[in-house]
């Protein structure tokens, strides 16, 4: 049967990959850090497929939604919430997420709310995942041939000039630590991301190389082909090629972050983002360590990521899938994200 619900504010229909259909809304209650709100309500005649009913489970703070799988939703809860649909939610399936953002104020990245997979913090415990259920923790050196993961995306209200925001996967590595220790933030030397859909969120495939400062300086470089154009990496979705760049980005004068190597994969090219992603895990890894041969960084920053990139006993812990969110208004969705082994 439906429910009816105190509102206070409605924005507009939900409808993700055909799958449900429910009216996205803020409960009265405002949520604590970590806390959830189950709402049910009745699907549409349209989009009903067996189960009439989708159960939305508000989320705030970091959460352990199923064995091995978190969501992490940092962003004022009196503006903007989150929520996932309970039936989705599982190991057959993966993790699913709905993000109704508006923007609190203020200046830069607001926060990153992701589903995480793998080991992660939650209500001040640190869980250690089941290898034998995700792949992970597991050391770049052992990664399975066939482990890989599975996306997809889609927004609506979020093409608005005042909008901004991009989806991301994001590995993380502990280079230090071990299988079952929860990693050093201080110590992250190496970060892998992988860009997906994303609007207003301009990654140019320039290079910019470093200049002699003292003040504070972020450059980076390029994979290239001979030629310099851009060497691709590729991801094939239904015999269509969907091609990335792949940035080497460094740091100056600011710490121990001098001594980090930020790789990302940048979609670009007439075809865009696949509206699937299928990664091999321990193919795109091998890449972010293979391609920076192709690119002209300069010895130190070489020797730099000779020493930080893809090391063979560096842990893989998680694997995260979230959208960074700047500015606008706009509803962000994940629709599914499942690790394969």
């Amino acid at each position: 049967m439906n429910i009816k619900l105190p509102l206070k504010r409605l924005k507009f229909p939900l409808i993700v990959a055909g799958i449900f259909s429910i009216y996205s809304c803020q409960p009265e209650e405002d949520l604590s850090l970590e806390s959830s709100e189950m709402v049910t309500q009745q699907d549409s005649a349209e989009l009903r497929k067996g189960n009439g009913t989708r159960t939305a489970v508000y989320v705030s703070g970091f959460q352990q939604i199923i064995p091995n799988h978190f969501i992490k939703m940092t962003l004022n809860d009196g503006f903007s919430s989150l929520y996932y649909i309970a039936e989705d939610f599982n190991e057959t399936q993966g993790g699913n997420y709905v993000l109704d953002y508006v923007d609190a104020g203020g200046t830069g990245m607001d926060a990153y709310p992701n589903i995480t997979i793998g080991s992660s913090k939650a209500s001040g415990t640190y869980y250690v995942s089941d290898p034998e259920a995700v792949g992970m923790p597991v050391q770049i050196q052992d990664i399975p041939a066939t482990m890989n993961f599975v996306f997809e995306t889609s927004q609506a209200n979020a093409l608005d000039a005042e909008d901004k925001w991009m989806a991301s996967i994001n590995f993380i590595f502990d280079s230090y630590g071990t299988a079952d220790s929860e990693p050093d933030n201080s110590l992250r030397d190496y970060d892998l991301v992988v860009m997906h859909e994303s609007h207003n969120f301009n990654d140019s495939i320039e290079d910019n190389p470093k200049i002699e400062t003292t003040e504070r300086l972020t450059y980076w470089y390029f994979a290239r082909n001979a030629d310099l154009s851009i060497k691709p990496y590729v991801i094939r979705y239904k015999g269509k090629d969907y091609t990335y760049a792949v940035r080497y980005k460094f740091f100056a004068n600011q710490g121990s972050k001098d001594e980090k190597v930020h790789v990302k994969f940048i979609p670009y090219g007439p075809n865009g983002t696949p509206p699937l992603v299928r990664v091999n895990v321990k193919d795109i890894v091998a890449a972010s360590k293979s391609y920076y041969q192709y690119a002209n960084l300069p010895q130190a920053e070489r020797d730099l990521a000779d020493a930080k990139v893809a090391k063979s006993d560096a842990w893989i812990k998680s694997i995260n899938l979230g959208y960074e969110v700047y500015k606008g208004e706009s509803q962000l969705r994940i629709n599914q994200f499942k690790v394969h082994l």
